[in-house]
């Protein structure tokens, strides 16, 4: 479907009234309520005076000639809200529109948005039973709470993944240090891991996660032939688990196999790595035969990278 996504006009923002109806979860099996219920206070403080804040901020998806869906956060304190300064989310499509990738896109544009404005966080809440908890966690959200019906969730801004430049070097070696005993490894800089001691050329891509300007994760990709390359150093900071940031770091080293024309990935582990072992069968790799001399690991994995997603 064709559609494009820009802001709100001032002359538009009394359409926030039909999306804040929309936006209500309304369980399968159960009656919708009036529409006179967004008059209640906890939905009116979304869209009450909006655009007289420096926090009110929205964007809107048209399609087919009209506007099928928004997305729009205030500083305010609703069930998501964390802490003043961060804004909280509301996004709502008409249903005939959804599942086209428009909330994911409207998700996108208004994170970008509030990364550019210097915003640190972003929050939210949602009935657990809400099948947006899953366009929510794969755009950047994660638990930090919850009740018996509701998921808080939140974002963090300061986190991306940047190409690996020599001027990390120093830090990247004390986020090894840290992070590999975390997995029941040892930095060996001298030894097996001397690699590291020349990353732009033993690797044919090297990544970093970055939370403001602190290492907290890497990935790298590792060329073994013509068509196989290896998953390599993908470590992660205990203290940033459950976040997603591990599948991100993957999938960052998986779409760049792809763009190098690699037709499988390959990597190595220790069955003691559970949580790991359980990302990476979740994204699509399964176990094969030893395929290196490691000495250290015991599990060995290999994905189909022209049949995953």
């Amino acid at each position: 479907m064709n559609y494009t996504i820009r802001k709100i006009r001032e002359e538009e923002y009394k359409l926030l009234d039909d999306f804040i109806y929309e936006a209500i979860f309304i369980p399968e099996g159960t009656a919708p309520p009036p529409k006179s219920i967004i008059n209640q206070p906890e939905l009116q403080m979304y869209i009450k005076n909006f655009g007289k804040e420096k926090d009110d901020i929205c964007f809107v998806a048209e399609a087919e000639g009209k506007i099928v869906g928004a997305v729009w956060v205030r500083d305010m304190a609703d069930y998501g809200h964390i802490a003043e300064g961060v804004p909280s989310f509301a996004i709502s499509l008409f249903k005939e529109y959804r599942n086209f990738g428009i909330g994911t896109a409207l998700m996108k544009t208004m994170l970008a948005e509030l990364k550019s404005r210097g915003y640190k966080r972003t929050s939210l809440a949602v009935q657990k039973a809400n099948y947006a908890v899953k366009m929510y966690r794969n755009v950047g959200f994660y638990i930090i709470d919850e009740n018996d019906e509701e998921y808080i969730m939140v974002c963090d801004l300061n986190t991306e993944i940047v190409p690996y430049e020599d001027k990390y070097y120093t830090q990247l070696i004390e986020f090894l240090e840290i992070c590999l005993p975390q997995s029941c490894r040892a930095l060996d800089i001298d030894g097996r891991h001397s690699f590291y001691k020349d990353i732009q050329h033993n690797f044919k891509g090297f990544y970093c996660m970055l939370h403001g300007e602190k290492i907290i994760g890497a990935v790298a990709v590792h060329h073994l032939s013509e068509k196989d390359c290896e998953l390599k150093s993908l470590y992660l900071l205990q203290e940033y688990h459950g976040r997603g940031y591990g599948r991100k770091l993957l999938n960052t080293a998986v779409s760049l196999a792809k763009k190098l024309g690699y037709a499988k990935m390959y990597l190595d582990s220790l069955s003691t790595s559970t949580r790991a072992i359980a990302l990476y069968k979740k994204s699509g790799f399964v176990d094969t035969e030893k395929y290196n001399d490691s000495i250290h690991s015991d599990v060995f994995m290999v994905l189909e990278l022209n049949n995953s997603q």
